[in-house]
């Protein structure tokens, strides 16, 4: 019964109430066993006293209806033990058992109207009690439902009390009262005794997911403290490094340590300078805006986009980092030239520059990253940045998408890096509307798609006729590395 009471963190109470249920359809069985194993004692006790009071024959063939309910009693038993149903089945198996129950039951019920009329009172008074004690011993095997319960006490009892009162006597007639009172007492605690079983079958499951839940938090959290420290290491060495720059380089123009160093080189360090502030402002600006996503405070300042000069600007601006990793970036100028987004501008480019980056930060030497459109027939855009890179497990996909968690080992990756630009990337694309979709296979590479929606596109990609050329990015290794969009 493995069926999980809790989704994302939160107890489902539908699948709670499902779990219940089927507990006490299980419980209704489990106790039945011990009844079904004393049943052939108490029929052999029923023969014995009944031999000589009433005509064999009837007994006989009494006997031998509920020695056949009993047989099918054992295998239905043997069946739940040794084949437990599964979850969607317990409906079934709850009707099984209530047929069951009822027919037994009312077999044993049947005392009544077959012999009562024909013992002496001690013998009367014999049937009835056990009869009134089959049905108080069996509150607890019937509280699974209130249908069951009803039903039977109901049923069992009647044969009783009509009985009497077609007998009629002084004695009967007091069997009659005391066992109408005994049926309405009989209903009264089994109403009791389904509802507190119910409480208690329903609280347990409670607690358990309760406890799941508070396990799953407890992951969450340790999986967030790891990540936090994690960051907190990356970021160090990330702020680190330019700051050291900066105040190196401007600790050497302030002390004229330069001296009558030529003003190329001055203007060579103020450019560090630059660089390095420029590299601390993209990051911190990267932390505010996922701080911002997060929170649901970051906002779109829409306008027309044409999408190959946003591709062009990106490529541009990763060339440098290209070059020095030895990796070529392709593109087709024909997949981009002419379309036009309903997009903010500065963030559709963060989007492709982490993506790209994040590409070549897993692709060795001599690799290649791959960035390609495509228009599906829904009126959307399909944009796909694919690597020949390291590639991912499925868990390393998963943890990558976490703020502050970089996947890989360090000397897989050609750009240091915080872990913040895939899940930046991710909460900038669900702001557009769109989705991230990420594909990836140890070994072979990583295929990262931006799926947009079609109120997005305001003009798609005229494709050239069947037959015209569609030149690439590169028309060799080293234009590769340029990034240069080719003609269409």
């Amino acid at each position: 019964m493995a069926l999980p009471a809790s989704v994302n963190g939160e107890i489902d109470l539908a699948v709670l109430e499902k779990r219940t249920n089927a507990e006490m359809v299980a419980l209704a069985w489990r106790t039945n066993v011990t009844s079904t194993i004393m049943m052939p004692g108490i029929l052999a006790t029923i023969l014995l006293v009944l031999h000589g009071r009433v005509p064999d024959t009837e007994l006989w063939i009494w006997a031998g209806v509920v020695t056949t309910i009993l047989a099918v009693r054992f295998v239905l038993l043997f069946r739940w033990k040794f084949h437990p149903p599964a979850m969607d089945r317990y409906a079934r198996w709850r009707w099984i058992y209530f047929f069951a129950m009822l027919v037994s039951m009312a077999t044993y019920g049947s005392l009544a109207p077959l012999f009562l009329a024909q013992l002496d009172p001690l013998g009367q008074a014999f049937v009835i009690c056990l009869i009134i004690g089959l049905i108080g011993a069996a509150v607890s095997q019937l509280a699974m439902s209130k249908l069951a319960f009803s039903v039977i006490h109901t049923v069992t009892m009647a044969e009783v009390v009509v009985t009497c009162l077609w007998i009629g006597g002084d004695l009967m007639m007091g069997f009659f009262v005391l066992g109408s009172a005994y049926w309405v007492y009989l209903i009264k605690v089994s109403l009791e005794h389904n509802k507190i079983q119910k409480e208690a079958v329903w609280l347990r499951f409670e607690r358990a997911a309760l406890a799941d839940n508070l396990r799953i938090a407890r992951d969450a959290a340790e999986l967030a403290n790891e990540a936090k420290s994690t960051f907190l290491a990356n970021v160090s060495h990330e702020l680190r490094t330019p700051l050291n720059a900066i105040i190196g380089f401007s600790e050497m123009i302030r002390l004229g340590i330069l001296g009558r160093e030529p003003a190329s080189r001055q203007t060579q360090y103020a450019g560090f300078i630059h660089d390095s502030g420029r590299h601390l402002l993209d990051l911190i600006n990267d932390l505010l805006d996922l701080s911002k996503a997060e929170a649901g405070q970051l906002t779109l300042h829409e306008e027309a986009v044409d999408l190959g000069t946003a591709v062009e600007d990106c490529l541009r601006l990763l060339l440098p980092a290209a070059d020095q990793a030895g990796v070529a970036i392709e593109a087709r100028r024909a997949d981009f030239d002419g379309a036009t987004l309903l997009a903010d501008s500065r963030k559709l480019r963060q989007i492709l520059l982490n993506l790209l980056s994040n590409a070549l930060k897993f692709t060795p030497q001599g690799g290649q990253v791959t960035l390609t459109a495509a228009f599906p027939p829904d009126g959307g855009l399909a944009l796909s940045v694919a690597d020949t890179g390291a590639g991912m497990t499925a868990e390393q996909l998963e943890r990558a998408m976490l703020p502050f968690v970089q996947v890989g080992d360090a000397p897989n990756r050609q750009v240091p890096g915080t872990g913040l630009g895939l899940p930046l990337t991710k909460q900038l694309i669900e702001l557009h509307g769109g989705r991230l979709e990420m594909d990836s296979t140890p070994g072979q590479g990583t295929t990262a798609t931006v799926h947009l929606p079609a109120e997005r596109v305001i003009s798609a990609v005229v494709r050239a006729a069947p037959g015209a050329p569609a030149a690439a990015i590169a028309a060799g290794a080293e234009e590769g590395r340029r990034g240069a969009v080719g003609p269409a």
